[in-house]
């Protein structure tokens, strides 16, 4: 007669449970980073056009705090969008942010959003990239486990 099955998946739980824990201690997710030890990332930002709240939703982008270097990419197909006055407005606004203007002008494709990030994509600095296509304002948020006031 062999062993109670309820007893094998007990053990096989327990094993389960402390090759878990041990492969999650490898990972660093409770260590504080300090200013600067953060990776450089890119925020790319295709845009759009203009209403009354697209100041307030990308000035949002521009008040973020993060540990490491960022730099936003704001693109659109046309230099007379309405949208880029908003932009240079917020570069203006904010001299200390590393943002960029990007027209992207050449059609590479069928999806406009996708022809704009492949054109600003040769302009990335960083490493780590986020992909921003929808316009809202962001709530500040933490980047990474370094909180900075």
């Amino acid at each position: 007669m062999g062993a109670p099955i309820p007893e094998i998946f007990a053990g096989m739980s327990s094993a389960i449970a402390l090759w878990q824990w041990g492969t999650a201690a490898r990972f660093p997710l409770h260590v504080r980073t300090r200013p600067g030890q953060s990776p450089g990332v890119t925020v790319f930002k295709p845009l759009r056009g203009a209403d009354e709240r697209t100041a307030e939703c990308l000035r949002s982008w521009f008040e973020q705090r993060y540990g490491g270097v960022v730099q936003l990419l704001f693109g659109a197909r046309s230099e007379s969008d309405p949208v880029r006055e908003v932009v240079m407005g917020l570069m203006r606004e904010f001299p200390e942010v590393h943002a960029e203007w990007v027209t992207c002008g050449e059609d590479w494709g069928t999806n406009g959003k996708i022809s704009s990030l492949a054109q600003m994509e040769a302009r990335a600095l960083h490493p780590f990239w986020v992909v921003a296509t929808r316009t809202y304002g962001l709530r500040r948020i933490c980047w990474s486990n370094s909180r900075r006031g």
